[in-house]
């Protein structure tokens, strides 16, 4: 999409805002073998070769800077063709050339002629396909020869078109030979002579070849323009274009066999820049560019009408200069009748647009200043009468068949009872009844049939305001009349009713006018009116709401001013204002605005001067003469390519080495805070005004929009993956959708990836499990310390409690039984009481001696448990025939410390299941305490041989739940299994803390 511009002193690529050149550097290889270029061409892998006068040479990578350079040595080429094999051929001054891309070099086939000549003096001017991939060679002097590539080495060049000796013969040697050979796409070979002007050839493939020749003819203002022909091409409309040496740019009409010339004017800064062409070219937006010697390089849109520029001072001799336009209107035959500062004028129009201005001087002779007057409005009756609005002498009835004038106006000496003669609007109010629009006369109603003016009060509150100037009307289809004034707003005039409603700036209101000043009026398809003001930009006003809402320079609008609105078929409003014309599109707010470099008459447009035609032709008036158009016709409907010129960081350009577009992915450590990229829409209409949009996706929710800055920069983002998009409009408004991309990554620092959190994870919790240990072990051995402390202080009150308390107790059992022993004869009732003396003593020391060992922290442990268990059987069952039996006991089980609850309630339970053993359990032998544990699931099964019972009968019985009780504290499970003469079985299952 970039523009190559070949010239005498270097190349250089074109992107519509800068140059890039490259040049010859004899002290460096990856430059241009000479700065002098003969031809340039871009191969199917966009791949640019360039032909210099000291060599050939391909480009390489171009986009990513200043590209890669690789030369050939060869001299002279000023062809290239890519056939349909990709293969690529190179021909000039002897020969053909066929680029063999595996080995990356040129293999020559020498031409060689059935004709005897001076080879020194053939070219191959170009190399054409047909539709079978035949390749055939036209050459300067020898005709057309078809190319047959016999083996790798060998060529034949069989003759199929001869040159002949007829003198109309366009292959004749000599100064006047052929020095340019163009085929086009319908295979017709165009030739250009060095003096006998242009030859078209058809039918040479058939067999049936017809030449044409075209000279200039110095009676024929649309012949060919000049006899010396040095550039060819046909565009995409099959339009031929002629680049001569001498007069300029011609273009071909083949169904006229006429030429149409642009040559320079110094006068006109818009005509080609200088008459010797030596090149031209279309790009893929259609715009024709056009190389010239010494004058540069010009281009324009040949599809494009663009705006149509009239000055109609020019068709009056005796008028004067800058004639300002201020009206329009189209009669009913279709002229187009054009107000100004110097009169009227008709314009008159044919199918080919060619125009025709006639000059009507409006004077009134009773004015003492007898310059012609200027119009300010134009309607046109039935009768084909014209109604003019003068700038002073009131209203002129002018007949254009027999220039009859006749004028309206108030003054000493007439019935006009006007306030004055100033006149801005007309507007037909019904048949044969128009509104008159004055400046300060307010708003009159005029009989066409009766010449009677009536003044229409348009009062506000109890009075009209004085000297009121209305500069715009407009009527709706409800039968509104909307007023538009100077200084007094927005006015709504219904006749009918006789009402009036003003709608006026308020400082304090959002929704109302901007302006009070009402340049224009507009209703759209949809009933809304759209209102120019003067400074207020363009409002919208919904008479439905009575809401206004304003579109201003910080919108996109190119000035606050706005003299006229006129609306297209598709809806959108075009505005004529201080600052150029501007097309609003209501659907989307945004607005698109042309200037002087457009074709604009101005800047600066005037008040009044804006009308549509009924085949939708726009017209807009000025200072300078005025602009028509059909807005289709202004659009390239090309969307621009886009392309990355730059990466930046800290706003310096970074070579990443290859082009951006094939990067794939920008990798940039977190340090990279600023960054940016600069990118450019390929569309060279008017590149200054190409719009652009990008998106960073995971940083932006929608297109932030740059309007013609296409640069941008990013700071701080975090770290992730992004895309960055771009999307562009060229200067019409045409959006490509199709956004060019550029995926980003930006790696965190070490601290934020997922390596370093993992590490520092693990080492977070390594240093809080070293500290948990660290921890639990100072808990423990502080625990362990109170422990002992407790312990010890438990141990001391034991054995306190057992040497005090035992030993009085001990004493009372050993005097009972001294004084039974001394006592003999003592009363029953008194030896019984001393008995149950001397036994509660005896049962408090046992009970003692159990309350000591369940207490005391050197026989806490299950196996001391196990062990208090035994004596109580030993005790219970030592009068008995009964056997007891402890299992599982292991010396694992002295290190198993049990808390004292665990202690007492244990001891209990199978303190209670013994003793009932004892009671119940008759016939009972054996009785097996057996012990386990695992994992700290402790189990304590305690089973008899005895006849067993019915475990329903005693499940209410107080022992048992005391024994269920006394397992739930523990958290564990006690389970009793009885039958009849199968024994019973206690077990207990619970897990130690």
């Amino acid at each position: 999409g970039y523009i190559w511009i070949g010239t005498q002193d270097g190349l250089n690529r074109y992107d519509g805002y800068s140059f890039v050149r490259y040049t010859h550097d004899p002290f460096d290889d990856n430059s241009l073998p000479d700065k002098a270029i003969e031809a340039l061409y871009v191969d199917k892998k966009g791949t640019l070769w360039i032909s210099t006068f000291g060599g050939v040479c391909r480009l390489d990578n171009h986009e990513a800077g200043y590209g890669k350079i690789t030369r050939y040595n060869l001299k002279h080429i000023g062809v290239f063709h890519e056939d349909k094999n990709g293969i690529l051929w190179l021909a000039g001054e002897g020969g053909l050339i066929k680029y063999d891309k595996a080995e990356d070099e040129m293999i020559r086939y020498p031409y060689i002629s059935q004709i005897k000549f001076n080879y020194d003096e053939l070219y191959i001017l170009a190399i054409i396909e047909d539709n079978s991939g035949n390749l055939y060679v036209a050459t300067n002097i020898d005709g057309v020869s078809k190319v047959q590539q016999e083996n790798d080495s060998t060529i034949r060049f069989v003759h199929y078109l001869n040159a002949g000796s007829d003198s109309n013969d366009p292959w004749q040697r000599g100064p006047s030979a052929i020095q340019y050979i163009y085929s086009d796409a319908f295979n017709v070979l165009w030739l250009g002579s060095n003096g006998r002007g242009l030859f078209q050839l058809e039918g040479w493939m058939t067999g049936t070849p017809q030449f044409h020749q075209y000279k200039k003819e110095p009676l024929n203002p649309k012949s060919l323009g000049h006899n010396r022909i040095r550039a060819v091409y046909t565009d995409n409309n099959g339009t031929v274009w002629i680049g001569t040496d001498g007069a300029g740019l011609d273009r071909f009409d083949r169904v006229k066999n006429e030429f149409q010339h642009y040559r320079n004017d110094p006068a006109d800064p818009h005509s080609l820049s200088q008459n010797q062409v030596w090149a031209i070219f279309q790009d893929r937006s259609g715009i024709i560019w056009v190389g010239t010697n010494g004058g540069g390089v010009c281009k324009f849109d040949p599809n494009e009408i663009k705006f149509h520029l009239y000055h109609p001072e020019k068709a009056a001799p005796n008028s004067r200069s800058n004639t300002a336009v201020w009206s329009f209107y189209e009669s009913a035959n279709q002229d187009i009748w054009v107000g100004t500062s110097n009169g009227l004028f008709r314009l008159q129009q044919d199918q080919q647009r060619n125009t025709t201005f006639e000059h009507f001087d409006i004077r009134d002779r009773d004015s003492k200043d007898k310059k012609s007057l200027q119009i300010r409005a134009i309607y046109e009756d039935a009768s084909h009468v014209l109604w003019l609005g003068t700038l002073g002498s009131g209203l002129a009835k002018f007949n254009p068949k027999n220039r009859e004038l006749q004028f309206f106006k108030s003054g000493p000496h007439n019935s006009h009872r006007w306030i004055n003669n100033y006149i801005y609007a007309i507007l037909e109010a019904r048949p044969n009844e128009l509104w008159i629009a004055t400046n300060g006369g307010g708003l009159n109603r005029f009989d066409i049939d009766k010449n009677i003016f009536t003044h229409v009060s348009l009062l506000q509150g109890n009075h009209e305001p004085r000297n009121m100037w209305i500069v715009s009307l407009h009527n709706d289809p409800q039968g509104y009349l909307w007023i538009g004034t100077w200084e007094n707003g927005l006015i709504k005039y219904d006749e009918r009713a006789g009402t009036v409603k003003y709608y006026q700036h308020d400082p304090n209101d959002a929704n109302s006018l901007t302006n009070n000043t009402i340049f224009a009026i507009h209703e759209d398809k949809n009933g809304i009116l759209w209102i120019g003001t003067y400074g207020g930009g363009l409002n919208r006003f919904d008479p439905e709401t009575e809401k206004f809402k304003a579109y201003t320079e910080r919108d996109g609008l190119p000035n606050n001013v706005i003299y006229g609105i006129l609306e297209d078929s598709d809806g959108n409003l075009w505005l004529s204002s201080n600052h150029g014309l501007s097309r609003f599109d209501p659907q989307t707010e945004t607005f698109l605005n042309y200037d002087l470099a457009d074709g604009l008459q101005s800047n600066e447009f005037n008040l009044g001067a804006y009308y549509k035609t009924h085949s939708g032709e726009m017209f807009f008036g000025g200072n300078k003469g005025f602009n028509s158009f059909y807005p289709a016709e202004v659009v390239n409907p090309y969307p621009p390519a886009i392309v990355f010129t730059a990466f930046k960081k800290f706003g310096k350009k970074v070579n990443l080495g290859r082009p951006l577009a094939s990067t794939g992915k920008i990798k940039l450590s977190y340090r990279d805070d600023l960054f940016g990229f600069e990118f450019v829409a390929l569309h060279y209409k008017n590149p200054a005004k190409n719009q652009y949009a990008y998106m960073l996706e995971r940083f932006d929710q929608d297109w932030i929009y740059l309007g013609h800055h296409h640069e941008v920069s990013f700071t701080n983002l975090d770290p992730g993956k992004y895309t960055f998009k771009v999307k562009a409009a060229n200067s019409d408004g045409v959006w490509n959708e199709q956004a060019a991309s550029i995926a980003l990554m930006i790696k965190p620092p070490f601290w934020q990836q997922m390596w370093f959190f993992v590490l520092a994870g693990a080492m977070v919790l390594i240093a809080a499990y070293s500290f948990y240990k660290v921890r639990v072990r100072r808990v423990v051995a502080i625990e362990r310390a109170k422990a002992a402390a407790r312990e010890a202080a438990q141990r001391t009150m034991l054995e306190d409690f057992h040497d005090d308390l035992g030993q009085r107790i001990s004493k009372i059992s050993m005097l009972g039984k001294a004084l039974k022993m001394e006592a003999t004869e003592l009363p029953t009732t008194m030896m019984e009481r001393l008995n149950r003396i001397i036994g509660h003593a005896d049962r408090v020391i046992d009970d003692m001696r159990i309350f000591m060992r369940e207490h005391d922290p050197e026989q806490s442990t299950l196996y001391h448990l196990a062990e208090h268990l035994k004596d109580v059987s030993d005790d219970l069952f030592d009068d008995t025939d009964i056997a007891f039996q402890l299992s599982g006991l292991t010396e694992a089980m002295e290190q198993i410390k049990l808390p004292v609850l665990w202690q007492q309630q244990l001891m209990r339970i199978f303190q209670e299941a013994m003793t009932n053993v004892l009671k119940h359990a008759e016939g009972c032998k054996h009785v097996f305490l057996h012990i386990m544990l695992a994992d700290k699931q402790l189990q304590m099964i305690l089973k008899n041989d005895g006849r067993g019972f019915n475990i329903d009968a005693i499940k209410q019985g107080f022992g048992l739940k005391n024994m269920l009780k006394r397992a739930e504290k523990l958290n564990g499970k006690l389970e009793i299994n009885s039958n009849i003469d199968r024994g019973t079985e206690v077990h207990f299952t619970g897990k130690l803390p």
